[in-house]
């Protein structure tokens, strides 16, 4: 099951944030600051998995922006593939995304990711369904 999933950029803001765990917002902003502050002092050399608290983070880093996804029991390699995916997407839609993109049109983003995710499990992954 998927957790959350963050878009952001490097200087720490988060883009866009979709929740699929009961989480209240104090706890929510703590845990984007904490993973963001993981994520800038982690050397590239490093694996993109780590584990945070008792979840799982799997990120990829493509222009500028992490996108990261919270799991509990998925495998780690098909959510890099998902991440992957969605930056393909994204990038189809927007022809070439930037995060300004991103950020002025986030009622796509929510489109997206809730014509592929449900519940927190990802169910639709054919890009001419979506």
């Amino acid at each position: 099951m998927l957790n959350f999933i963050l878009l952001q950029n490097r200087q720490g803001k988060t883009r866009f944030s979709k929740w699929y765990i009961n989480c209240n917002e104090k706890k929510q902003k703590k845990i984007e600051r904490d993973i963001n502050k993981i994520l800038i002092n982690r050397s590239r050399s490093y694996a993109n998995i780590f584990v945070y608290e008792n979840f799982k983070i799997v990120y990829r880093l493509y222009a500028g922006l992490y996108f990261v996804v919270c799991i509990e029991n998925e495998n780690e390699l098909y959510i890099l593939e998902f991440i992957h995916f969605m930056a393909q997407l994204l990038d189809t839609f927007f022809t070439n995304v930037c995060e300004l993109d991103l950020l002025f049109n986030f009622h796509f983003l929510y489109y997206f990711f809730d014509n592929i995710i449900l519940g927190g499990y990802i169910y639709e992954i054919k890009r001419h369904t979506i």
